[in-house]
């Protein structure tokens, strides 16, 4: 994360820049990141909010917040789904807020990290850093198929939850794209 930030920080409005760095600044705050659980932590979070960056990460069930209680199965890599476990429904999601101040003469900044967790849709822990505004436990419609067949149902979520759906996708776009397309990118991972 840590060589993202350094490549992607100079092209915040206000920051400072290499002479030799030709880019233009063209963020006007530190951009929201969505990443998944392998960058989830929360030295990760705390890095992120002291310079002001927005964060989205799915949160493995090994790395919850700090001092947050690890009760039942939400601390487990692996939940036996059994009835125990399907029973396990929650009418809204847990969320953990933790706001951080810091120091007046200090150069970092003041930031917001809220952990939602929602188990009747999976093992779905959201982490974020100065993303949401609001968390509320809500059911979004979907549908399939057309005239006669076509079927409505709700699925439970939440802000966080919707959040990381519609940035993650993005990610899944240039996986197709490099798979299916024969389109390149030069990218770190690839």
């Amino acid at each position: 994360m840590k060589r993202c930030f350094d490549t992607l920080n100079p092209l915040v409005a206000g920051q400072t820049q290499d002479k030799k760095d030709k880019r233009r600044q063209i963020f006007s705050e530190g951009p929201h990141v969505c990443m998944d659980n392998h960058f989830s932590g929360d030295h990760v979070m705390d890095f992120l909010g002291e310079h002001g960056w927005k964060a989205t990460v799915t949160c493995r069930r090994d790395r919850l917040p700090k001092n947050c209680a690890k009760k039942h199965f939400h601390y487990l890599k692996d939940a036996p789904v059994d009835a125990r476990s399907c029973a396990a429904r929650f009418e809204n999601p847990i969320v953990a807020v933790k706001h951080v101040k810091q120091p007046p003469n200090s150069s970092k900044k003041d930031y917001s990290l809220i952990h939602v967790s929602m188990q009747s849709t999976g093992s779905t822990n959201i982490s974020t850093v100065n993303a949401l505004q609001e968390v509320g436990f809500y059911v979004s419609q979907r549908q399939k198929g057309q005239g006669e067949t076509k079927r409505i149902w709700g699925i439970e979520t939440n802000e966080g939850r919707q959040t990381y759906l519609k940035l993650y996708c993005v990610v899944d776009k240039i996986d197709q794209a490099l798979q299916e397309w024969m389109v390149n990118y030069i990218t770190w991972r690839w």
